[in-house]
């Protein structure tokens, strides 16, 4: 034992060195997690993998197609391994709405959860659109309804930001490279029209405008996901978005969805976003 760790250990309460070593283990303990869903070869081969380039990939013993080998891994990490969705529900068959669907790991942890769970999901993004369909029929997903459209507070066509992986956007250039593409949004209200045990809306940067649109059916929603983008060139409207949730009903919990700013008060983000977090709604 070093002189260094003599002296923590004499001078710093318990409760201190316990949560130093857990941070000291973190990374190891997160890597036992994922291996249970991409094995250490697969992970390995992930993280040395060019950015916004796609590849196939060994998941829960087959073969899944992504668009970005980092983005696989974090949601492999936030899905499967945090359990960000998880939610119970007496109905077998639960009504899941997806709103930003992506490749499609949000739809197979559903179905992960409630094999008989009938599922909308939507992505906007033409390509990656075409990696959630082959991953929905590469794992025999049955009662899950592909849309390619974005949701959105009325039925129209909307200049779309295409990133490439989780950041397709009708709100923000995030990329700042203008690629852009015309695509069609379909009005979300019309889908809030019956019991739904879980709607996820995760639409980058879109949310409080589609929040707002579909506040007076929310009653029909018994669990909600929000992940919440504060676009930095805008000003921030957490508060307005809690209110319509607030509004509605539900309790909620918030967790940083992603460290942007770690130190505001020295360095400013460079990103598109000064605020990213995961709300979670219940009742």
């Amino acid at each position: 034992m070093g002189k260094l760790t003599k002296i923590f250990n004499r001078y710093l309460p318990d409760r201190i060195l316990k949560t130093v070593d857990y941070y000291k283990a973190y990374p190891k303990k997160k890597d036992e997690q994922i291996h249970q869903y991409l094995d250490e070869k697969t992970l390995k081969h992930l993280k040395s993998y060019k950015d916004l380039k796609t590849g196939t990939a060994k998941f829960l013993g087959k073969d899944i197609k992504y668009s970005n080998a980092g983005s696989l891994i974090h949601c492999v990490e936030e899905l499967f391994c945090d359990n960000t969705y998880a939610f119970q529900s007496s109905n077998p068959a639960p009504y899941i709405i997806d709103c930003g669907a992506n490749i499609g790991v949000s739809v197979l942890f559903f179905k992960q959860l409630f094999p008989n769970a009938k599922i909308i999901a939507f992505e906007p993004d033409k390509e990656i659109f075409k990696l959630l369909q082959e991953n929905v029929k590469t794992f025999g997903l049955k009662d899950v309804e592909l849309v390619n459209n974005a949701v959105w507070n009325k039925s129209e066509a909307l200049t779309f930001f295409h990133e490439g992986a989780l950041a397709g956007s009708v709100t923000t250039d995030f990329t700042s490279r203008n690629n852009k593409t015309v695509i069609e949004a379909v009005d979300l209200l019309t889908y809030i029209d019956r019991p739904i045990d879980f709607l996820k809306i995760d639409i980058e940067g879109a949310e409080l405008i589609v929040m707002d649109h579909i506040a007076p059916n929310l009653s029909f929603v018994k669990n909600l996901f929000i992940e919440y983008h504060s676009d930095r060139s805008k000003p921030q409207a957490l508060q307005d978005l809690l209110a319509i949730v607030s509004e509605a009903g539900f309790r909620y919990y918030i967790k940083e969805a992603s460290n942007l700013t770690p130190n505001p008060y020295l360095r400013k983000p460079k990103g598109a976003f000064d605020l990213q977090l995961n709300i979670s709604c219940y009742r």
